[in-house]
């Protein structure tokens, strides 16, 4: 029992003071350099070099080039990997693993712990984060002095065990990512069902950090074996049909009962979530859901439903842009935030549209829906719009790697040092081999350092990286890779037609184009297409969303009882791609696909640019202007009047200009840039694929709309307090008559049935609307975290 109430060994009792065991390991590892001798030993050195946080960072390769044996424990019984561990040096891991000789599975000879053991007793995610670089090669089934491995005694609720559930270490180890392990289960089957039995489950939830309190409603509490997920239940062999979740009937534990005066309580606790319950975007979606559910079916009030609905997306809209929970977004935009609460959005949706008849009978609630989520997808866009745009002269306009694009000659500029370095180079005497093997070496730190195009592959990364982190329907993340591709596409578009950074040139198009394939190149390897739904008939998916909330009869209706907006539908398509955005068919194409659509007038821009002189006559214009039909005359003439021609490089055609001023006339045309349009439809995804993605998952019974306990507590605890504030308010004001006050009992009735929803919903203060920002209004300071 001692063990179990204390699994790390945490504290130990020395002069009647409790210390940290932890702190006392930590120390003594530290302790170990103070002994060694500053002599001339690489080995000593480098120890020294880990623990200094004063040294240069420079000397790390040179003495770890001069160590034959960098796994050597017997200096002084610990390796250099846990020194890096033990002093959070996660750069140096990655220099350690990088010399080949790396034993990531050696334990100190002081207290027997492996690496990976010292990254969770000192909480070390980023040294974790190195080791999992090269997982394939950690033991993640060693076993400690205890007899336990270190995913066996990580603790439910803690920072470490919350991220090797993240990064899926309890995969690696096959322990169920969230049951309890066998250390907290050892005493539960040696005293069956008794109240000793009782008593060990309270201290195995004390233990996680969870408790065991009573339930408004008098029901026992179970815990999900594979989920780690708690809920209600009326008896305890009802615990399959809650895995399941009626989501046709109200069973106990599956409904939040709340009144008018707890709403603003339970919205604060629904916004708090991102910081209580980082990642479990479908939480917030479930107290949503669970409190709608109570108030149309217990309560049965329509105002009551509209309004808990509608105040909880103007609340979630409101928080990514104002104070919230102890957190101010900054201007840029916390894309984490956002792709939080658009995920958690993508589960309310699908929560409310598995109640049968539920859109139908709140068409307005899937509306306030549509543009939630349509909103979410603009601003999370607005934020990696607002860290790509400062990069784009540096990344793709000016970045070269080709010699020869950047040693170009130009006709109107000033070449006289260009051409002396020309003739310098040409007489150093190198001959050839000596000029290739020179190319051969990687560029100097200098040039490794200047921005390139890797860094605008970061940003799109961290897009995908959230959106897969929160569990983003894959239909609703492709829209938002779309939209990012598309506005940078269009961008760049406009910045070379401005001739920005003098880009409109054969060389500098040709180095352009060479950027943009390293884009091109992440765009294939995270190539995804979203499945198309199955089950489901032209004739019914050509009329989807509005079969979520009209009948048959009412849906070809010229005037409908209810139209939806900024939504796309589905249209029969010849061949096997669609250019049109308001089809829903479009994302429906593979990411590869969009991004090559959204991409091409950019890429046939750069194609025009390179062979424009090359044109002799009207012939070969009018076929060129065929393959590029994504150009208008007017942008192929200015880009030819602002053109940089090379010092040896022939002048377009006179007759071929004439050619396009008279096109242009013809059309009368007058912009050159594309449209920044960066608001679109929202293309929504029917039941059959919200399913198939969410039952099918392998966490799929942490994606049901169960409250946890502690959050459930919280709710019970609003509900409570708000009784007892209410009931004491009513004593102090009850008039001394044996009556009472007769209008007390009219005002309890009152709430929202009698329309006093509306007047809460009015004293609510307006968002900011962080939504209806345009992205011109968005500021060009950048963060150096791409995050």
């Amino acid at each position: 029992m001692e063990f179990l109430s204390d699994p790390w060994g945490l504290t130990e009792q020395s002069g009647g003071e409790e210390h940290s065991n932890i702190d006392l390991k930590s120390l003594r590892v530290r302790d170990t350099l103070k002994n060694l001798n500053i002599a001339d030993q690489p080995w000593e050195k480098l120890a020294l070099l880990i623990g200094d946080d004063e040294q240069d960072d420079s000397d790390f390769l040179p003495l770890l080039e001069k160590i034959d044996d960098i796994n050597n424990r017997e200096v002084t019984g610990v390796t250099l990997l846990i020194y890096c561990i033990v002093f959070d040096r996660p750069s140096y891991i990655e220099l350690l693993h990088g010399s080949g000789k790396l034993d990531p599975n050696l334990p100190d000879n002081l207290y027997l712990n492996s690496p990976l053991t010292w990254c969770f007793n000192l909480n070390r995610q980023q040294c974790a984060l190195e080791l999992l670089n090269f997982a394939e090669e950690l033991d993640i089934g060693y076993k400690n002095p205890g007899g336990s491995t270190a995913l066996e005694l990580l603790v439910p609720g803690t920072a470490m065990y919350e991220f090797s559930k993240d990064h899926g270490l309890f995969q690696l180890g096959k322990i169920s990512d969230g049951s309890t392990n066998d250390l907290y289960k050892a005493s539960k089957s040696a005293f069956g069902t008794t109240d000793v039995d009782q008593t060990i489950d309270q201290i195995d939830l004390q233990t996680a950090g969870l408790s065991l309190n009573g339930d408004p409603l008098s029901t026992n509490y179970d815990i999900d074996e594979n989920s780690g997920a708690l809920y209600t239940t009326s008896h305890p062999d009802s615990q399959d049909e809650l895995q399941n979740f009626d989501f046709d009937h109200i069973l106990p534990g599956q409904f939040i009962e709340f009144s008018d005066y707890d709403i603003p309580r339970l919205l604060e606790l629904v916004i708090s979530m991102p910081f209580k319950k980082p990642h479990k975007t479908c939480i917030p979606a479930a107290i949503i859901f669970q409190c709608i559910r109570y108030a149309d079916y217990n309560k049965e009030s329509v105002s009551l439903v509209e309004s808990i609905a509608h105040l909880s997306l103007v609340k979630i809209l409101a928080s990514i842009t104002t104070t919230s929970g102890g957190v101010v977004s900054n201007q840029t935009g916390d894309i984490v935030l956002q792709s939080y609460w658009l995920s958690s959005l993508n589960f309310l949706y699908y929560y409310l549209y598995r109640q049968e008849g539920f859109y139908k009978r709140y068409p307005s609630i899937l509306q306030e829906l549509i543009d939630g989520m349509r909103s979410l997808i603009i601003e999370l866009n607005a934020s990696i719009h607002s860290r790509i745009e400062p990069l784009l002269d540096s990344t793709i306009l000016e970045h070269t790697t080709i010699a020869q694009v950047r040693e170009t000659l130009y006709k109107k500029d000033w070449n006289l040092l260009k051409k002396r370095k020309q003739r310098q180079r040409k007489n150093d005497g190198r001959d050839s081999y000596d000029q290739i093997l020179l190319m051969l070496y990687p560029p100097s730190l200098d040039e490794q350092m200047k921005p390139s195009p890797l860094k605008t592959v970061q940003i799109f990364g961290a897009l995908t990286y959230v959106l897969d982190l929160h569990q983003v329907h894959p239909l609703l993340a492709q829209q938002c890779l779309s939209l990012a591709v598309q506005w940078f596409s269009v961008k760049l578009f406009n910045k070379i037609m401005d001739n920005k950074k003098k880009s409109l040139s054969r060389a500098h198009a040709i180095q352009i184009r060479l950027n943009l394939s390293v884009i091109q190149d992440w765009i294939k390897n995270h190539n995804f297409k979203a499945p198309l739904p199955e089950m489901i008939d032209e004739f019914m998916w050509q009329r989807f969303p509005h079969t979520l909330i009209l009948s048959l009869s009412d849906i070809d209706r010229t005037q409908k009882p209810f139209e939806l907006r900024n939504v796309t539908f589905y249209k029969p398509i010849k061949g096997d791609h669609t250019e049109d955005m308001n089809n829903s068919l479009f994302f429906y194409q593979s990411f590869y696909q969009i991004s090559k659509i959204h991409m091409e007038p950019c890429m046939q821009l750069l194609q025009w640019l390179q062979v424009a002189t090359s044109l002799e006559d009207e012939d070969s214009l009018e076929s060129t202007m065929t393959i590029l039909n994504l150009l208008t005359p007017l942008q192929l003439y200015k880009s030819i009047g602002k053109y940089r021609y090379e010092i040896d490089e022939e002048k377009f055609a006179s007759k071929l200009r004439k050619k396009l001023s008279l096109m242009c006339h013809e059309r009368e045309e007058t912009d050159t840039n594309l449209p920044e349009k960066p608001i679109c439809s929202l293309t929504l995804p029917t039941i059959t694929e919200l399913i198939d993605m969410y039952t099918q998952h392998e966490d799929s019974n942490e994606l049901l709309p169960i409250v946890p306990l502690d959050i459930q507590d919280d709710v019970d605890e609003i509900h409570e307090q708000n009784i007892r504030v209410r009931k004491s308010e009513k004593e102090q004001f009850r008039p001394a008559t044996e009556g009472g006050n007769a209008d007390d009992e009219e005002r309890e009735k009152a709430t929202f049935e009698g329309g006093n929803g509306d007047e809460l919903f009015r004293k609510l203060n307006a968002p900011s609307s962080a939504a209806q920002r345009p992205l011109w209004a968005i500021t060009n300071d950048m963060e150096e975290n791409p995050w």
